[in-house]
């Protein structure tokens, strides 16, 4: 049977975007992250937008509060778990979503590596079999 181009583009494994998949970041560190539109992490997103209901409906969420939000939604969300992380002192860091939001929020060009990486298909792309069923 021939695959269809477009499957092996665009066909996802539904476990790896939910699960997450390890990326390595060097020296030990890796992080295990789920695609951004995870269950968990719309769940998790649904949550922090409950008080900012009526800011949101009305356009009026602020730069500032939609990036702690994003930042939150990524800590809880997105990274599912952590190895090697360590805080600015070198002492390490056992994976929670408030270490992790603790972390990013020093870090906000981790932030911005870490929703590419959740938004990269690439890394949740089914296996050539899967791809071939059509997922």
């Amino acid at each position: 049977m021939v695959k269809s181009s477009l499957f092996t583009k665009f066909a996802m494994d539904a476990d790896k975007e939910e699960a997450g998949v390890w990326i390595n970041f060097g020296d030990g560190i890796r992080f295990k992250v789920r695609r951004l539109k995870s269950r968990k992490s719309q769940e998790v997103r649904k949550e922090l937008d409950k008080p900012f209901t009526n800011e949101i409906r009305r356009g009026a969420l602020t730069d500032d509060v939609a990036q702690d939000l994003l930042t939150k939604q990524i800590a809880g969300g997105v990274v599912a778990a952590w190895e090697g992380v360590t805080d600015e002192h070198g002492t390490t860091v056992e994976y929670t979503p408030d270490n992790a939001y603790a972390i990013l929020k020093k870090l906000p060009e981790l932030v911005d590596e870490l929703l590419g990486l959740s938004l990269n298909k690439d890394s949740f792309k089914a296996s050539d079999d899967q791809a071939a069923e059509g997922n």
